[in-house]
């Protein structure tokens, strides 16, 4: 009698418990469902957000979004006014400021901008192909990204990059190089002058060279 007494209860624990177990699993794949749910919701939310961004006009004056980019890097303003030159293959763009600084933005670090550059041997070709970084270091080096410039930052970069002739619709991310004046060694002894902020900045021609 005790043996089918215990028998019983240990059936009935046993069954508890796979009961238990059963609607626990339910319950799992239940959240589960909500999270995948509440996940869509939330994607599809961004993509129409973003949709709508990217008809918008959100870089006006690149060279003015440019500047943006540096002001928690440098100590003054920075005034750029003309494109310098253009490398579509490197995606990279040179912009010139009007203290003579230059600003060299192009999807690659420093080192990596430095070892795909590959100016001519003759010297007609290195004067017409002339290095995007020599071995000086630059004076700065900013990266942005969404994850420190905004959410739009990519959508910015491609509007940027239609207007200086270079494809950044897939770049992740940008570095932004500011470099001294030609010629001008990057010391502290000889800082860049600081910016007249009374003068009238140059026209720009988003396909000026």
């Amino acid at each position: 009698m005790i043996d089918s007494l215990l028998f019983l209860n240990l059936a009935a624990i046993l069954l508890l418990a796979a009961l238990l177990s059963l609607y626990n699993l339910r319950q799992a794949r239940a959240l589960e469902q909500a999270r995948a749910a509440l996940e869509d919701w939330v994607m599809l939310q961004l993509r129409r957000h973003r949709e709508a961004k990217a008809r918008e006009i959100l870089v006006a004056e690149p060279l003015a979004w440019a500047a943006g980019q540096l002001k928690r890097e440098l100590a003054g303003p920075l005034e750029l006014i003309a494109v310098q030159r253009v490398d579509a293959a490197l995606r990279s763009v040179e912009l010139l400021a009007r203290d003579g600084r230059r600003v060299v933005i192009a999807p690659l670090d420093a080192a990596a901008l430095r070892r795909a550059q590959q100016p001519g041997r003759g010297r007609l070709a290195q004067a017409l192909s002339a290095p995007w970084l020599t071995a000086q270091r630059p004076l700065v080096s900013a990266e942005r990204s969404l994850l420190n410039a905004g959410d739009t930052f990519d959508l910015e970069a491609e509007q940027a990059g239609r207007h200086f002739n270079v494809d950044w619709s897939e770049a992740r991310r940008l570095w932004f190089h500011v470099l001294t004046r030609q010629g001008e060694p990057s010391s502290p002894q000889n800082p860049p002058r600081p910016i007249v902020a009374n003068r009238q900045p140059a026209e720009f021609t988003p396909h000026s060279r």
